[in-house]
């Protein structure tokens, strides 16, 4: 496994990581096409991505911050195949010694399917694992899913390296 940092995708990354997030969230978060999905990355501010790739397989993990809204969000992704191995962890652990706060959105239930029918199993208990907050008072409700807020904070003293 290698993992990678970047500002900018390829567009084999980008087909590689549309490819990844439709397998891997609920289907209702799908994108229709990699023109949407492209679209929907142009629309964020100051990009940092962190990728897991396999060897044989291409991409498997991805970490990606932005700023949206005078804060930096994120989304990690880990293709089913790789999770319980502590590469999620990997990651956000990366990510972590990058920003001093993270916002996020996750959904609470397990009850949404992907798009091959599998279910979706939600990631709740790994962020609750690795620190973040649950804030059950902000939601985010679209037609076919509601998530929570979710929110990491570093500790005290801590110096950001990459702004």
């Amino acid at each position: 496994m290698r993992i990678s940092e970047s500002k900018i995708l390829s567009n084999l990354q980008k087909k590689e990581l549309f490819g990844l997030w439709n397998n891997e969230y609920p289907e209702t978060l799908n994108f229709t096409g990699i023109e949407e999905f492209e679209d929907y990355l142009r629309g964020l501010k100051d990009h940092y991505h962190i990728l897991l790739t396999h060897p044989h397989k291409g991409i498997v993990g991805w970490y990606f911050d932005f700023i949206r809204e005078d804060k930096r969000w994120f989304l990690l992704i880990l293709d089913s195949n790789f999770q319980t191995q502590g590469l999620g962890s990997k990651l956000l652990d990366l990510a972590k010694t990058k920003r001093q706060e993270l916002h996020g959105w996750v959904i609470p239930e397990s009850n949404l399917k992907k798009s091959d029918g599998r279910p979706y199993g939600s990631p709740i208990r790994f962020y609750k694992k690795q620190g973040f907050d649950l804030r059950n008072n902000e939601r985010l409700e679209k037609q076919g899913f509601s998530a929570v807020k979710i929110v990491w904070q570093s500790s005290p003293g801590f110096r950001n390296k990459v702004r």
